[in-house]
Formats: C-alpha cells, sequence, structure tokens
C-alpha cells in the first residue's frame, strides 16, 4: 500500500494487535489460521514424503553425493508446490477477505473453495504455480544441500 502512496494503516505491531481486538474483535487475530494450517499440512507431506523417496531413486539410478541431493530437493520443491498451490491460492484469498474488506467475497473456506473451483476449475487452484515454486524451489535446494553437508559432519 505504500508503494501505491496510501497511507500506513498502523504505526507498529503494538498498534496493529490493540485496534485490530478493539474493532474486529479477539478471535479475529486467529482468522485464517485452518487455511494456513492446510498449506502447512500439504507443504510437509510435499517434502517429507518426496526428498527420501526421489533421493534413493536418484541414488540408484544416477549415482549418490551432490548430483542425487540436488535431484531431491528440485523434486521436493515441486511436489511441495503443486500439492500447496490450492491451499495458497484459498488462504490468499480468504486473508484478502477479512472483515475489513471492501465487499468481503468468502463467507468461509468451503464457500471460497466453491467460488475458485466455480471460476475455473482445477487450473483456478494452480493459479501461481510457478511463482510459488520460483519462491520455494531454491529455498529446499538450499535447506537439503545444507541438512545433507550438516549431517556428513
Amino acid at each position: 500500500r505504500m508503494l501505491q502512496g496510501d497511507p500506513r494503516l498502523y504505526t507498529g505491531l503494538v498498534d496493529v494487535l490493540v485496534r485490530v481486538v478493539r474493532e474486529e474483535g479477539f478471535f479475529t487475530l486467529w482468522t485464517g489460521v485452518a487455511a494456513n494450517m492446510a498449506r502447512a499440512c500439504f507443504m510437509n507431506l510435499g517434502d517429507q514424503a518426496v526428498y527420501d523417496s526421489v533421493k534413493l531413486w536418484a541414488m540408484a539410478n544416477v549415482g549418490g553425493g551432490m548430483s542425487a541431493e540436488v535431484a531431491a530437493s528440485a523434486a521436493t520443491g515441486l511436489a511441495t508446490a503443486f500439492l500447496a498451490c490450492p491451499s495458497e491460492v484459498v488462504r490468499t484469498r480468504m486473508m484478502n477477505n477479512g472483515p475489513t474488506a471492501p465487499t468481503p467475497l468468502y463467507r468461509n473456506i468451503p464457500d471460497c473453495v466453491r467460488k475458485t473451483w466455480g471460476e475455473g476449475g482445477v487450473p483456478a487452484f494452480y493459479q501461481g504455480l510457478a511463482p510459488f515454486y520460483a519462491r520455494d524451489g531454491p529455498w529446499y535446494l538450499t535447506f537439503w544441500l545444507v541438512y545433507e553437508a550438516l549431517h556428513k559432519l
């Protein structure tokens, strides 16, 4: 908002907490927690389930060492992005749909899922897949390569 020339909404963290509780209610602080939990579950599923499996496959078919770790890291980032993108879309839509939104579009998460499906079916849930992978892919590469290096110490 500041880049668009809009004034700051809050002066700091304490101001945010006080005003949100006063204007929107205490439990509003947890708005969107269900969507974030779903996203975290899918991201962890992609992360934990894929890395070791792909690494074992790569070690058997490509050889061990750094190439297996890079292949497993890249596959982990892609699997995580693919699994978590639908929940990321819903989470983002719900976050932009808060009680202070000018015109709330969704009543709850199921309503958001239904309307998103109605807008474009499965592809609607994968809007932003490439930027998601561009953001998280390098993180998984860095994380797993550092993890493997520290594990070898």
